[in-house]
């Protein structure tokens, strides 16, 4: 089984939310805990976005995605 490699302080974690708009205050002391640890956090740009429309929500979500990743 492969396992991934640690991560250390100063690596760079990104937050995103494909099933939905989180509580922010949630998400919030979510990230405080990865900044603790030394880690830099990157939060998508459409974490927090809702919208009416389902098809433009997921391209949003899609590209913080691709964004993570790139």
């Amino acid at each position: 089984m492969m396992k991934p490699v640690a991560l250390h302080k100063g690596d760079r974690v990104a937050v995103v939310a494909p099933a939905g708009a989180p509580v922010k205050e949630h998400l919030m002391q979510g990230v405080k805990a990865l900044e603790e640890m030394g880690l830099e956090v990157m939060i998508g740009r459409h974490v927090f976005d809702v919208e009416e429309n389902g098809a433009e929500m997921d391209r949003k979500r899609v590209a913080d995605l691709h964004d993570a990743f790139f």
